[in-house]
């Protein structure tokens, strides 16, 4: 019956469907499902360990400042370089709690001017460097959308202006994900200098609009692609590759 039919969807799209012959299978499965099962490189890793093996640890675990450094980012005010390794202004996860613990912002910005610059953002993501050339210095930032109400718009512009300092580039390329309309939402005669919830008006910018669906339109053609509608999903991951081609190319050619 319906009740002894197993259907599994994996993340790749794939689907299972198992029929099990009563409903003890039924319940013994479903029991083994909810117990997590070990993954290989870990119990690869722990039996390497017991061996003695110490020396190929490292390579298990990820290292956040050791990967900052081989970027050539410095734990210190480095001028050279103009970015710093932070281990304090988010720690406990106080600032943002969907962050690391470990940032790299500006050496020149203050733990107050993260401070403002987090609340002007949504869900405290202010902008933070992801990626760092070692060769030319170009750098990669992330950050939610700017809020739409006017307090510390002030002091985010000036941490995008901290940012542009510390990349030395004379303009800063803002890709949003968003749509120019989902950006904007119904704003009207807003000029582009007071308008909220975008970078619109902050000096040495330029801002381009990817045009990306959000989380929930995402789910919502999964969804239909594990259903056998995948134009959605495969429009979707169209325009995902030419955002990401896009932005690399902003950083192999003009390098801000």
């Amino acid at each position: 019956g319906a009740d002894r039919m197993l259907t599994i969807c994996t993340k790749n799209a794939q689907i299972f469907r198992c029929t099990l012959e009563d409903a003890v299978d039924n319940t013994i499965v479903i029991q083994k499902m909810q117990v997590p099962q070990p993954v290989f490189a870990f119990v690869y890793h722990k039996a390497l360990a017991k061996k003695g093996h110490l020396e190929v640890q490292h390579y298990f675990r990820y290292n956040a400042e050791a990967e900052f450094v081989r970027m050539g980012i410095s734990t210190q005010s480095n001028t050279r370089c103009g970015w710093r390794i932070d281990s304090t202004v988010n720690e406990g996860y106080r600032l943002c709690p969907s962050y690391p613990s470990i940032l790299v912002v500006p050496s020149d910005a203050t733990p107050q001017t993260l401070q403002a610059a987090a609340s002007f953002r949504t869900k405290q993501r202010f902008p933070i460097l992801t990626w760092r050339s070692p060769r030319t210095g170009t750098v990669l930032c992330r950050a939610a959308e700017p809020g739409t109400w006017m307090g510390n718009r002030d002091a985010d512009k000036r941490f995008i202006d901290l940012i542009r300092y510390a990349s030395g580039s004379d303009t800063l390329a803002i890709f949003d994900c968003r749509s120019r309309i989902a950006a904007t939402g119904n704003a009207v005669n807003i000029t582009k200098e007071s308008l909220g919830g975008t970078e619109w008006g902050y000096p040495h910018t330029s801002v381009t609009f990817c045009g990306l669906v959000n989380i929930h339109k995402v789910r919502d053609y999964y969804t239909r692609l594990c259903e056998s509608d995948p134009e959605p999903w495969l429009t979707t991951i169209q325009d995902l590759l030419a955002t990401a081609h896009a932005v690399s190319r902003e950083l192999h050619q003009h390098r801000r």
